[in-house]
């Protein structure tokens, strides 16, 4: 049985409604920020603030070879996993990468009260305008690596639901492949 793999930028949906496609199909569900944590014995925060983003990447390559050895799991990766093809090619050996797209606005509404995040550059940009540099430098490489798109953006007010069906609708077309 195949993996599940999600990826996306941060705020995408890939933990949430991993968790839900987890719960559904009765699947083991792996975070890999949460992995890396736990291995690493710190935050993402307290990893990038002392050996900068290389040090997380290290880790983070580590992490996408060692999940991708379980069979059946659903994996939810950081924004920044299939940046590097080492990671895709891992995820990829038994595994299915499915990218969420959302809307760079509907990102900034489900980050904005985020404070567990480090910025992902230090250019002095707004956090939409950063959001946008980010997404155009890394859409080619998230739509090459992936298997199948989903678009996440839709936001009905209802979180719970959005994300149980979200989670039916990626079940649904996975099954059509």
């Amino acid at each position: 049985m195949k993996n599940i793999v999600l990826t996306g930028m941060r705020g995408s949906g890939k933990t949430r409604i991993g968790m839900e496609i987890a719960k559904m199909l009765k699947r083991q569900f792996i975070d890999l920020d949460e992995y890396i944590v736990e291995q690493a014995g710190r935050s993402i925060p307290e990893i990038v603030r002392e050996g900068g983003w290389p040090a997380f990447r290290k880790l983070e390559k580590e992490a996408c070879c060692a999940t991708s050895k379980i069979k059946g799991a659903i994996i939810a990766t950081g924004g920044g996993a299939v940046l590097y093809k080492e990671n895709v090619d891992c995820l990829k050996e038994n595994g299915y990468i499915v990218l969420l797209t959302v809307d760079t606005k509907e990102l900034i509404l489900r980050l904005k009260h985020s404070k567990n995040r480090p910025p992902l550059k230090s250019n002095g940009k707004s956090f939409l305008d950063e959001l946008e540099e980010v997404w155009q430098e890394r859409k080619k490489i998230y739509m090459d690596s992936a298997d199948m798109l989903y678009d996440a953006s839709k936001n009905t007010g209802n979180k719970v639901k959005d994300i149980r069906e979200k989670a039916k609708d990626i079940i649904y077309l996975l099954k059509e492949k």
